[in-house]
């Protein structure tokens, strides 16, 4: 029931993606993550105990807001980063729900945080603890 649209989504999409492919997290930004940014969150999840994340680098000028809804209920995560402010809005529109920054929310069943910038955020001491703090408001895994 969800290898079927796991593999859809990867066979679609699978040019976005980076990771492993059924992660519990998914990292959704656009464009590209920096290598220092996809370090720390993957670093950060780890110690909230949820493992490696799948990372979705959505295409500039694709504004799709259905195939963005396509890919991520395909991939089905359990907890969804949003990296940018770009992509927090493309969640916005593909699921019809604000996307508030730097606070635990849920968006369509799962647990979710959004970023203006979230590779913004590694440049200051005080604005990494910031991030931390936010990603903290997430659940955490045993």
């Amino acid at each position: 029931m969800y290898a079927v649209p796991l593999e859809e989504a990867w066979e679609l999409f699978g040019g976005f993606l980076s990771g492993p492919r059924s992660a519990a997290v998914l990292v959704a930004s656009c464009g590209p993550l920096a290598d220092a940014a996809r370090t720390a969150l993957d670093s950060s999840l780890e110690r909230l105990g949820w493992g490696a994340c799948t990372y979705l680098a959505w295409p500039d000028g694709l504004d799709d807001p259905a195939a963005l809804f396509m890919a991520i209920e395909g991939l089905d995560p359990c907890v969804l980063v949003i990296a940018d402010a770009q992509m927090a809005c493309l969640c916005e529109e593909a699921f019809h729900q604000k996307a508030p920054f730097l606070k635990a929310f849920r968006l369509n069943c799962r647990d979710c945080c959004a970023f203006e910038s979230f590779a913004g955020m590694l440049d200051a001491s005080d604005n990494k603890q910031r991030a931390w703090a936010a990603l903290k408001t997430l659940p955490h895994r045993s």
